[in-house]
């Protein structure tokens, strides 16, 4: 029916990606793309990852992973896993970072394959490439109280290769028809499996250097944000008042 790929990119984290891939083991994931290297405004002086993460990988999920080496800015190390979706012909595209992985207990796996069939090709003839997925994820609130609260995240993709990330930016896509979209655009959501984030194994230097990289991009894509203003690109300032309204 489809040909489903899952694909994660990662940098020295090891044991939260054992987790991820070992969730993602499963018959109904034909591919694994696991994309290793460092963003160039990340803390760390080695382009690849040196904690045992790559040796992991090819050890102990060689049968369905691939390990691609990409040290390059975000957007076009995501990038890449939507090139690779060309490249082996994959159909079906989740997406899902390190410090997330399938929660079995609340996924229906016998379902997904069906699922995928029913909406995209039945209900929206193909008309669509992005499908929201839940996620279980403590969000701060008002107080900085924790809560546990299920959020719609935009990691099913139709027909990834017809896409690509645009205008250097992490969280903005365009499609065949050269429409931009964002996570607030998602169509329908693929309920047959629910994805836990969770950062309880990564280390506190990978947490640290992570808050220092995550400053680093906020302004970097705020300086960009500046650039469209003066320059009056409407368009580009009408897409980014999306996503930002998403969050």
């Amino acid at each position: 029916m489809f040909k489903v790929a899952a694909a994660t990119i990662f940098y020295n984290d090891k044991e939260s990606l054992r987790r991820t891939l070992t969730s993602l083991c499963k018959p109904d994931i034909d591919i694994i793309f696991c994309i290793d290297g460092k963003f160039p405004n990340h803390p760390g002086k080695d382009e690849l990852s040196t904690d045992g993460s790559r040796e992991m990988i090819k050890r102990n999920f060689q049968d369905k992973a691939v390990l691609i080496d990409a040290p390059l800015p975000e957007y076009q190390k995501r990038q890449r896993y939507l090139d690779l979706c060309g490249q082996y012909n994959c159909d079906i595209l989740l997406i899902i970072d390190s410090d997330e992985y399938i929660l079995d207990e609340l996924s229906y796996w016998e379902y997904f394959r069906r699922e995928l069939y029913d909406k995209i090709i039945v209900e929206d003839k193909e008309e669509h490439n992005i499908y929201n997925i839940k996620m279980h994820s403590k969000i701060s609130v008002a107080g900085g109280h924790l809560l546990d609260l299920l959020v719609n995240y935009p990691r099913i993709w139709f027909k990834p290769y017809e896409m690509h990330y645009a205008r250097a930016r992490h969280f903005e896509f365009m499609d065949k028809n050269g429409n931009i979209q964002t996570g607030s655009e998602a169509n329908a959501t693929i309920n047959s499996l629910r994805l836990k984030h969770d950062s309880e194994l990564r280390t506190k230097i990978h947490e640290d250097d992570k808050a220092l990289y995550q400053t680093w991009l906020r302004d970097y894509e705020a300086n960009l944000a500046t650039k469209e203003w003066l320059e009056n690109d409407w368009p580009a300032i009408r897409d980014r008042e999306k996503a930002a309204w998403a969050c």
